[in-house]
């Protein structure tokens, strides 16, 4: 049979075994840091409220901070992210409509751009016509799309 509560008040030793065993020590290892018996620790843990509560509250503590923490995290990162994808839609962009460029790196980019909004890029690249060293003009692949 469980003892009755003893504890009246959380002490320093009981801070430091909710704190040890948040950070994932077992009951015997907070016991033998803290120089007690893992019947005590056990004890604390299971029957005493006022240590389970004290538990409780700072494990709901950390979970609130690190969920807060993952979400800003992911919101960061996302807002990285769309910087990316428009600088590189943006880079593209100016692939595809530069004359310079070979033709094939022009027509990759703009089945990139596809791919990305277009619901059916595949019909465009099953329906090119290329000129006999592989490549298409941009004005072809444009008359495509239309």
């Amino acid at each position: 049979m469980a003892k009755p509560s003893t504890i009246t008040k959380l002490h320093n030793h009981h801070y430091k075994a909710v704190e040890m065993m948040l950070r994932g020590l077992s009951k015997a290892e907070v016991a033998r840091k803290l120089g007690m018996s893992r019947q005590s620790v056990t004890h604390w843990s299971n029957h005493e409220p006022l240590f389970i509560e004290e538990y409780q509250r700072r494990f709901a503590e950390i979970r609130e901070y690190s969920l807060k923490g993952h979400a800003e995290f992911i919101e960061e990162i996302n807002g990285k992210g769309r910087e990316l994808v428009d600088t590189a839609l943006q880079c593209l962009a100016e692939l595809m409509v530069d004359p310079e460029a070979q033709g094939s790196a022009r027509v990759a980019a703009a089945r990139v751009i596809l791919d990305r909004f277009a619901n059916e890029p595949k019909q465009v690249i099953t329906q090119t016509k290329t000129t006999k060293n592989g490549e298409m003009s941009l004005e072809q692949a444009l008359k495509l799309v239309k």
